[in-house]
């Protein structure tokens, strides 16, 4: 036990000590246009080891050498967000946001909030019953149609589940008020259930119980329970912090179709952060690649070798993603790769040359949080969460376009597309030795070259969709 511990104090003093622009990095930025305006996914972006600038954390924005007019700045962890004043939302806080998955809304700073200023409301719902199930979690939502979406998901039979939605509804109306997670939803139902249990012994000892400062203390361990989720910034007299632009921003950076070069620069200091914001339709339609284990031979190997700038590639993938892209369909880059890691990433992938053959240009997106947060991410609770949330999210942007295949390398790639629901047909697992299976049960085994040689039939024109 000791020897592990040894281990990990070392891995730890090992990446405290990694100069910051190691830990730094910022993801490409995919914005879709639509009827009714622009839509993106998030701008996430780090400055690592944020401690050592000494400096302001006032960040400006640039986008095709033209300054952004945004507030930006860097939490104490060194993540860039942008800053609003606070205005009064409507019933429902994600009336106005656009295209996030459940999981995304529920879970969000806003809803949060929202729970925490009706905790009276929530307790009678569930001190009532008055509850129901989804298995929505990663649909995405359509402003002003959040209901519809968790209604055609309902299910009736409920055994516990992490996946599932919660709603709650009033009395004398079926419309869902209320969203939360099963995990939350246990704690407040747990904490009603309790106290109404020892409410009824305690009626059975003795009589003339005042049944009111049971409620009472109900309501304020619902409201302690609820008040640990929302930050400090939430309160209404404080800014509102989105990695999200508001349309009218995105608007006037007068973005060009395909990539677009965007700076983050940290005020004062020669200290910046570089990526694209990709411009598309929303007609589009998305391949997403996984890149360790599918663009690289292995995992680990492959991580190693294109961290020192050594070729671990499968034979004819850049031939197979060349044709895909020139027959119309765009490709997205997702790995479960930490954010500071996202500059050697791009380097590996602009380096990729076989028979004269560079991979297509296309948003790289890596997971948005430190080292050692994505190695748990990737150990114990699994990559497919983060890549489904951001497939979701990339969904909701395509309005009348879809995500059309996946490419992967594991189990988890398989699960995270399926949930998406992309077609079992067009979900592509590559093994260690390039072989490649498909369909909903794995059987029809493929090459990258065997699939290239039909590549017109698995990936028509998009013309012809």
């Amino acid at each position: 036990m000791n020897f592990v511990g040894r281990v990990f104090n070392s891995v730890t003093d090992l990446y405290k000590d990694m100069h910051p622009g190691q830990i730094s990095g910022a993801n490409d930025i995919i914005v879709c246009k639509t009827a009714k305006g622009f839509h993106s996914t998030g701008f996430h972006a780090r400055f690592g080891n944020v401690q050592s600038f000494k400096t302001s954390r006032e960040v400006i924005l640039t986008v095709n050498d033209r300054v952004v007019n945004v507030e930006a700045r860097l939490d104490r962890e060194g993540n860039v967000f942008f800053s609003f004043h606070n205005q009064s939302h409507p019933d429902h806080p994600l009336v106005n946001v656009p295209f996030k998955s459940f999981k995304m809304f529920i879970e969000s700073d806003d809803n949060y909030a929202f729970l925490l200023s009706n905790y009276e409301r929530i307790h009678e719902c569930i001190r009532n019953r008055q509850y129901v199930f989804s298995e929505c979690m990663f649909k995405q939502v359509v402003p002003n149609k959040i209901e519809e979406v968790f209604n055609e998901h309902r299910i009736k039979m409920f055994l516990g589940d992490d996946m599932v939605v919660i709603g709650l509804f009033e009395a004398g109306s079926p419309e869902i008020v209320f969203y939360m997670t099963f995990c939350l939803f246990s704690e407040l139902y747990f904490c009603v259930e309790r106290r109404e249990g020892q409410r009824m012994y305690e009626s059975n000892e003795t009589d003339g119980v005042d049944g009111m400062n049971e409620k009472y203390t109900e309501k304020f361990l619902i409201k302690q329970l609820l008040r640990k989720r929302v930050r400090t910034e939430q309160s209404p007299d404080r800014r509102k912090r989105e990695v999200y632009l508001p349309d009218t921003y995105i608007e006037k950076m007068h973005l060009v179709p395909g990539p677009n070069k965007t700076v983050y620069r940290l005020s004062g200091t020669p200290i910046f952060l570089t990526c694209n914001i990709y411009l598309w339709n929303e007609t589009d339609k998305i391949i997403i690649s996984d890149i360790d284990g599918t663009v690289t031979k292995s995992d680990i190997v492959g991580y190693i070798y294109g961290a020192m700038g050594k070729d671990w590639t499968h034979l004819g993938i850049a031939a197979l993603y060349n044709k895909i892209v020139e027959n119309g369909y765009k490709i997205v880059y997702l790995s479960s790769r930490p954010i500071g890691h996202i500059g050697f990433t791009k380097a590996y992938l602009e380096r990729v040359e076989q028979e004269e053959q560079n991979l297509p240009a296309g948003p790289v997106i890596l997971f948005p949080g430190r080292l050692l947060s994505a190695i748990y991410r990737e150990m114990v609770q699994g990559p497919e969460e983060f890549k489904i949330s951001v497939i979701s999210e990339i969904k909701g942007l395509m309005s009348r376009g879809r995500i059309y295949a996946g490419f992967g390398n594991k189990e988890s790639d398989r699960i995270a597309y399926e949930v998406c629901e992309i077609d079992p047909g067009r979900i592509f697992i590559v093994n260690t030795m390039s072989e490649i299976s498909t369909g909903r049960k794995g059987i029809v085994k493929l090459t990258h070259c065997s699939l290239y040689d039909i590549v017109d039939g698995v990936f028509p024109p998009v013309g012809q969709l």
